[in-house]
């Protein structure tokens, strides 16, 4: 009888072992490729599949796999940014299949967990990120060299700064200070008085 019953056992665990290997949940990977006009990109988990007798087995690489920027309204609310080839990221395995998510189809596919169903979020770092390292105490929004920085103060540095709009207002209870030369294109007003400068159009 003892030994029916860890037979029992042995095989409940072995097949256990076997469906809890089927299932995908999160790995870090590398960005192989990715298209704007989609937003899907090619990805390949970092890590390897690790098989009895200590063999051990690398991802194929994923297709199809939409990226995950935060965003809102429709997508008229987003913030992004360039995508190159051995960027780092996360990787997310669905519960369920995506493909009527995905593709605006019905599908009957079963299938949970399953490598198929990846989605990416772009990001991830295991040597952190020299921003923040440099900046510990303030938020970062860094593209190469240009970078703004929101702490105590609000720093903007870059090489070019363009500012437009159809009606820009700029209210401080302090003076305002310029260092440097200042070129204006057009009319200065002060007060709403009279024009101090009129300068010629360029």
């Amino acid at each position: 009888m003892a030994d029916n019953i860890n037979e029992f056992v042995e095989s409940a665990k072995a097949m256990a072992k076997a469906e809890v290997e089927n299932i995908h949940t999160a790995v870090p990977g590398i960005i192989q490729s990715y298209d704007v006009a989609t937003g899907l990109a090619e990805v390949k988990p970092a890590t390897t599949i690790n098989l009895d007798g200590g063999r051990k087995v690398e991802y194929p690489v994923i297709t199809g796999v939409p990226v995950i920027f935060p965003s809102g309204m429709g997508g008229n609310a987003s913030i992004t940014w360039p995508i190159a080839k051995g960027d780092e990221c996360i990787i997310l395995f669905a519960e369920t299949s995506i493909d009527d998510w995905l593709l605006g189809s019905q599908s009957d596919d079963v299938r949970r967990f399953d490598i198929t169903d990846a989605m990416c979020i772009p990001g991830l770092s295991k040597n952190g990120y020299q921003s923040l390292k440099n900046n510990p105490r303030s938020i970062n929004i860094q593209y190469q060299d240009n970078i703004v920085k929101v702490g105590d103060k609000i720093e903007i540095i870059g090489n070019d700064i363009d500012v437009e709009g159809a009606r820009i207002n700029i209210s401080s209870p302090k003076p305002v200070k310029f260092n440097g030369d200042v070129t204006i294109t057009g009319t200065l007003y002060v007060d709403n008085s009279q024009p101090v400068v009129n300068a010629p159009s360029t």
